[in-house]
């Protein structure tokens, strides 16, 4: 099976909207709490150029999220996993 030029440009723009979307959820991880791990999770799939747009809000955010759950530490090992493997 092949696909034409359109179709990968396409795919490739859906995929990167994708991650778009996971990468603002993690900027505004207060509005839900619940999809925190999954937003850390699809951060390492997010192209550093887009994480380098953002790096300082990026992250304030991970930080933010372990000092606000610090008591429990259900985050440290997810937010410490997202910041080693964001490549720049």
């Amino acid at each position: 099976m092949s696909y034409s030029h359109t179709q990968k440009l396409q795919f490739k723009t859906f995929l990167l909207f994708i991650l778009a979307v996971d990468l603002l959820g993690l900027l505004n991880w207060k509005a839900n709490p619940a999809a925190v791990p999954m937003h850390l999770k699809n951060l390492t799939k997010v192209d550093g150029e887009e994480i380098v747009k953002f790096l300082q809000d990026t992250l304030d955010a991970l930080f933010s999220i372990l000092m606000q759950n610090s008591d429990s530490g259900t985050y440290d090992q997810p937010v410490f996993d997202a910041l080693v493997s964001v490549q720049l």
